[in-house]
C-alpha cells in the first residue's frame, strides 16, 4: 500500500487563496496583498508604489507606520529589494504618510488596484 505524505495529502485538498498572499517585511504577518503597501526602488531611492503597476522587486508592508519603522530598523527593506544603499528614511516615511492620509487607501486596502 502506498503511503501519501501528509504535506502532499494537505495541499492537494486546499484551495488556493482569493487574493494573492504577501508577508509583511516588517512584522513578517502573511496577509492579503490587497492590505499592504507595495514599495520598490525608483531611481536610486524606496519609493511608494500607488498604482500596484511599477515594474521590479517590491517589498510589502502594512499600512501603519510601526511596520514600516520596524522593516527600517531591521534592514528588511533593503534586503528584500535586494539593494545595498541606506534607506532616505525622512523621504520614504514622508511619502507612505501622504499615501496612507490620502483617500487612496481604504480600510481594505488601495482603491487602485
Amino acid at each position: 500500500m502506498p503511503t501519501v505524505s501528509l504535506a502532499r495529502e494537505r495541499s492537494s485538498t486546499s484551495t488556493p487563496p482569493a487574493h494573492p498572499v504577501r508577508t509583511c517585511v516588517g512584522c513578517r504577518k502573511r496577509v492579503n496583498k490587497t492590505n499592504l503597501v507595495r514599495i520598490v526602488v525608483s531611481g536610486s531611492e524606496l519609493a511608494v508604489d500607488e498604482s500596484f503597476t511599477a515594474p521590479g522587486r517590491g517589498a510589502y508592508v502594512h499600512p501603519g507606520q510601526e511596520c514600516l519603522a520596524a522593516a527600517i530598523r531591521r534592514r528588511a527593506l533593503t534586503r528584500a529589494l535586494k539593494v545595498r544603499q541606506s534607506v532616505n528614511e525622512e523621504a520614504l516615511r514622508a511619502q507612505f504618510a501622504r499615501v496612507i492620509v490620502s483617500e487612496q487607501f481604504g480600510s481594505s486596502g488601495m482603491s487602485a488596484r
